[in-house]
């Protein structure tokens, strides 16, 4: 889906590799806990999320989500107001952000451009898979 120019969509790779990017960062990967936060009806499975040993919050509530947002220390966002506005409101941690209509808060870390390109062209495939 299409939002003032932007698809919404980021799959699925572009979050495992944003995660283990931003794993590289702590000073003991080994104790991170990674939690996503997502809806059960969705294109792609979790499978991957699963084997990793992430901890999947599907279709949260309100409060859930957004308590795990602003007290995260890191928060990849999707392209969504639904994450953005948490993520203004997280103080403390180091939000990661991917280009879309709302513009970056001062302190957003732009997500770089070679995991962008992938995650474009993921997409791309994904479109071909699933034509609208």
């Amino acid at each position: 889906m299409r939002h003032q120019g932007y698809w919404r969509y980021l799959p699925n790779s572009y979050y495992l590799e944003t995660i283990q990017e931003f794993s590289k960062l702590a000073k003991d990967n080994q104790n991170i806990e990674v939690q996503v936060f997502s809806e059960s009806d969705t294109s792609e499975n979790f499978t991957e999320f699963e084997n990793q040993g992430y901890k999947m919050v599907l279709d949260g509530s309100l409060e859930e989500v957004w308590r795990g947002v602003m007290s995260a220390d890191v928060f990849i966002m999707s392209k969504s107001s639904f994450s953005y506005l948490p993520a203004v409101l997280n103080f403390h941690g180091v939000i990661v952000y991917h280009p879309f209509w709302h513009k970056p808060s001062p302190g957003f870390q732009m997500v770089n451009r070679t995991f962008q390109r992938a995650a474009a062209n993921r997409l791309k495939v994904l479109q071909e898979k699933c034509p609208s």
